[in-house]
């Protein structure tokens, strides 16, 4: 079977992401997120179960109320979906890292989740722990991370701790193996003056960093 040329496939796959209320910038930024063969199975597969809007959450500028709108144009209407449960679970615990918070100790996301009228959260939890969206720690298991801001800390500490033991006392990472973790957690950009904190701290041979 011949394959359609790939500006074939997101043209046609432009038309169909349309009535779902994505223009043409936002369709663009999907399709280049996922790629066309993945985006097809998440939006469109011939298996409804198998469908996930939700996902487009993971793209800037798509939030849950803008994916909720787009499951239900795809017939996932049900409040009580896991798929729509568990994109619940990460929007609240988006909300609270806007707010700084990295994670949420348990008690605090169950009550947040109440909010939303999930009273059963458990299961969800451990699948979203066992498909590698968040990541449990504490001497309780009772602080729940989404699994980016998780490895964004663990990064930023290692790169400080690393700087110390290097003897490292300015801006320059003099180690081929050592990174700026802002480049790689984007989302420590979003706030300029953070970011600038975090640059200065790791020029510094001593740091005490507090929640």
């Amino acid at each position: 079977m011949k394959l359609a040329p790939k500006h074939e496939i997101d043209v046609k796959l432009l038309e169909k992401l349309r009535p779902l209320g994505l223009g043409e910038s936002m369709a663009q930024r999907v399709i280049s997120h996922f790629g066309s063969p993945r985006l097809e199975m998440i939006l469109f597969d011939l298996d409804p179960i198998k469908r996930n809007p939700y996902l487009l959450m993971d793209v800037e500028g798509i939030s849950f109320k803008r994916a909720d709108g787009i499951a239900m144009s795809l017939g996932i209407t049900n409040d009580n979906d896991p798929r729509r449960r568990k994109a619940l679970i990460k929007h609240t615990l988006e909300q609270n890292a806007s707010l700084g918070h990295t994670y949420l100790p348990k008690p605090k996301l169950l009550k947040e989740l109440k909010k939303a009228r999930i009273f059963e959260a458990d299961d969800l939890l451990k699948e979203m722990l066992v498909d590698g969206e968040l990541h449990i720690s504490g001497s309780n298991n009772d602080e729940i991370f989404l699994l980016k801001y998780w490895m964004a800390e663990v990064g930023i500490a290692s790169v400080l701790s690393a700087r110390k033991h290097l003897g490292t006392t300015n801006d320059k990472i003099t180690s081929p193996w050592l990174r700026n973790p802002v480049d790689d957690f984007p989302e420590l950009k979003d706030d300029v003056d953070q970011t600038n904190v975090i640059l200065s701290f790791l020029g510094q041979k001593d740091i005490i960093i507090t929640g």
